[in-house]
């Protein structure tokens, strides 16, 4: 009997394209798993990926009853790498018979004697045509030689419903392309067109004998690979060493390469930018606030903080002001007196406030960077207050090299007029547990935000 494998799924090491819960179940033999679901999808880039990251060179298999081998090779050139060519078995040539289908795998298979033997069936639909019933013995067949040869077996299907070879397999996973939208109050759906994007899901609907801690993920098909993505968790957050030089005199970098490339290059100067931050996003959002935070320091410039909130931005605030005690930077805070030297009171008059970081700025001749958090400016000054706040900050930063970022939270009232008067306008938004965001202004698609190593954010598009 062959022993089980093991794999690593989870943590620093791992480096799983397909949710860990597969590589768990994979861990067993002769296991057999259903992917279902409509055409374009990404079902045949999401079983190649498992072909690649749970087989193995020699002892993989791929079945293809559509594409020939040369414009498999075009479309995925790294499947070279993973599947020998002659371990294709090409259908499309109609050289083998399609009934012959499990003569031929028994004999690749089991006289050959592979080691965690692997084969991808793309697609069963083409062997079986409509006559669901001879699919069903077909299906009872292949579960049982998978059984029985030890071997992994991945059946591709061009449904999303549910049919009889549901039951017979060990574990089904459901591609879906989904339309997410934007959220109008507490979490709700607002269907406006404006904030409706598309996205896509994998759904695990079984997988018999191991745990699903996560039934729905987000995934993308981005550079012809299948990637998932777990859920965002935060990290302490760190001051960067390394700071991105701005590329022009006319451009800001955020210090986030990933960002700058949405931004088409960084922050335009004397530019207001918003940033909306959903229920459900919670803190997360201030990673990319950090890296703001971090690259304005490292550059020299004079930097605005307000209002951000949270224990994590707060103990960065601190840390920062130790480590820079003698730049540029200052913190609003509401209290009675300047207890700190790099602290600006107030008592609730956010005007007075502000007047004296435009003080401090005038004194330093430097480019400042305003980093505000409009929800408390509306909390102490009401919303047609905030809103004229807004509008006068905007006129008075125009023309000067200052970038100000406001960050908005819904249902806050004044969302939907100051997006109006924004250069830019970023979504935050929370999609199965893990941290997306797109834009408004300028126009995106959805990008997921992932920590990688050294705390680096890595913005991946959703395509």
């Amino acid at each position: 009997m062959k022993k089980e494998r093991g794999f690593i799924v989870e943590g620093e090491n791992a480096k799983n394209r397909g949710p860990s819960e597969l590589y768990q179940f994979f861990s067993g033999v002769g296991k057999t798993l259903l992917v279902k679901g409509n055409p374009g999808v990404g079902k045949t880039i999401f079983s190649l990926t498992l072909l690649k990251e749970i087989g193995e060179r020699e002892n993989g298999i791929y079945v293809s009853t559509r594409v020939d081998i040369e414009g498999l090779y075009n479309q995925f050139p790294w499947l070279k790498g993973v599947v020998l060519e002659h371990n294709i078995i090409d259908v499309t040539q109609n050289s083998i018979p399609k009934g012959d289908i499990l003569k031929l795998l028994y004999k690749e298979v089991v006289d050959i004697d592979m080691d965690y033997p692997m084969v991808v069936i793309d697609s069963l639909d083409a062997m079986i045509s409509a006559d669901e019933d001879k699919g069903k013995i077909l299906g009872q067949e292949i579960a049982s030689f998978a059984r029985r040869s030890a071997t992994h077996i991945v059946l591709v299907v061009e449904y999303a419903e549910i049919k009889s070879l549901d039951y017979l397999v060990d574990g089904i996973v459901t591609l879906k392309n989904v339309r997410i939208h934007g959220e109008a109050h507490f979490g709700d759906v607002w269907r406006g067109g404006l904030e409706t994007k598309d996205s896509r899901e994998i759904v695990i609907e079984k997988l018999r004998g191991t745990p699903i801690k996560q039934k729905k993920y987000a995934y993308s098909l981005y550079q012809g690979r299948f990637q998932y993505f777990e859920p965002f968790l935060p990290k302490p957050l760190e001051l960067t060493r390394t700071a991105i030089r701005d590329p022009n005199d006319f451009l800001s970098s955020s210090g986030n390469k990933d960002f700058d490339t949405i931004l088409n290059g960084g922050f335009n100067k004397g530019s207001f930018n918003l940033f909306e931050v959903e229920h459900g996003v919670d803190q997360r959002y201030v990673h990319l606030i950090a890296s703001i935070i971090s690259n304005a320091v490292l550059e020299d410039k004079g930097l605005i903080l307000f209002g951000i909130g949270g224990k994590d931005i707060a103990n960065f605030q601190k840390r920062l002001l130790e480590a820079h005690s003698s730049k540029d930077v200052w913190i609003i805070k509401k209290c009675d007196s300047n207890m700190d030297d790099n602290v600006i009171p107030f008592t609730g008059n956010l005007y007075e406030a502000i007047e004296k970081t435009h003080e401090l700025r005038e004194k330093s001749k430097k480019e400042f960077v305003y980093i505000l958090g409009l929800d408390l400016f509306e909390y102490y000054m009401g919303e047609m207050d905030t809103i004229k706040f807004v509008e006068e900050f905007i006129e008075g930063i125009l023309g000067s090299n200052d970038v100000f970022v406001g960050i908005v939270k819904r249902p806050q009232q004044i969302i939907d007029v100051i997006s109006h008067i924004a250069d830019t306008h970023f979504v935050f938004k929370d999609i199965n547990g893990s941290l997306g965001m797109y834009g408004m202004r300028p126009k995106t698609g959805i990008y997921n935000i992932a920590l990688k190593a050294g705390d680096e954010l890595i913005f991946t598009p959703i395509v």
